[in-house]
């Protein structure tokens, strides 16, 4: 086996193994629920058709595109964040991105309303 495939390999093998624990991390439906029994902020990052059509009740819309412009809204990046989306993606991407703008507790749950 030649040098670059057995780095190819290595590579993906590090992709998946490093997916699997962020995927695992992310949805916590107990975590979540304990963290909106102490006040956290709930949002829904399902377009604004999507919310009106089906949301978890509490959730507030945010849609994913507007996380960077609308982050201040959301309180003090110390305060807990639970994010809900229709497609499991999108809420593990908008979790991602509420931590790269500095927010620290952020939980994801799936497509289970916590």
């Amino acid at each position: 086996m030649s040098a670059s495939l057995v780095a190819i390999v290595v590579g993906i093998a590090l992709i998946v193994a490093w997916l699997v624990v962020a995927w695992r991390k992310d949805f916590g439906a107990g975590k979540a629920r304990d963290l909106l029994a102490h006040g956290a902020t709930f949002i829904d990052v399902d377009s604004p058709e999507q919310y009106a059509g089906s949301h978890p009740e509490g959730a507030q819309n945010v849609p994913f595109e507007q996380l960077p412009t609308t982050a201040s809204d959301l309180g003090p990046h110390d305060h807990p964040i639970v994010v809900y989306a229709h497609s499991a993606w999108r809420g593990l991407f908008a979790a991602w991105r509420l931590r790269a703008i500095g927010f620290h507790e952020v939980v994801n749950v799936r497509t289970a309303h916590p």
